[in-house]
């Protein structure tokens, strides 16, 4: 059987991936278990795909993740807390549910001051949301409405306010 996965044929491949001692699944969320919609909230997973997901955690030897740059919280929200699925959000800094009492005073203090200059940015900009996350601010604008004034915004954010 090739090595260069680029050379097998799907089946080639299913029958290689099936043949492992071990195997990790590991998934995204948004847009690829869940549509890229206006509103973060309302990413919901087709029913079928969390089904699939647990049968295949279910297998012996195999292990399923779910990781986001979403909030663990808001990841066990959407999804629904499958069992033997896990989940890891924050862009991969966040595990478990008590993560973000473990921060530094620095660290909470960095995450404030990074807040604030972020909402000086903001201000009342249409289509802005600003996210706060246990380790982490996301800046959205994915719905300011003129593709040039995101533009600008995006650059203040890598400038500064």
């Amino acid at each position: 059987m090739p090595t260069d996965s680029r050379l097998e044929t799907p089946f080639e491949q299913i029958d290689r991936l099936a043949s492992a001692p071990v195997l990790l699944i590991a998934s995204d969320y948004d847009g690829t278990l869940a549509p890229i919609v206006s509103d973060p909230m309302r990413a919901f997973p087709q029913r079928e795909t969390m089904v699939a997901l647990k049968a295949l955690a279910a297998l012996p030897n195999t292990h399923v993740a779910v990781i986001s740059g979403r909030a663990l919280r808001d990841l066990a929200t959407l999804t629904g807390s499958p069992n033997l699925v896990h989940l890891v959000g924050s862009h991969g800094s966040e595990f478990d549910p008590g993560f973000a009492a473990t921060l530094s005073a620095d660290a909470i203090e960095n995450l404030a001051t990074l807040r604030r200059d972020l909402e000086k940015i903001a201000g009342d900009e249409e289509g802005v949301y600003i996210e706060e996350k246990p380790a982490a601010v996301a800046f959205h604008y994915r719905n300011v409405p003129d593709p040039e004034r995101a533009e600008e915004l995006v650059e203040a954010v890598n400038n500064g306010p």
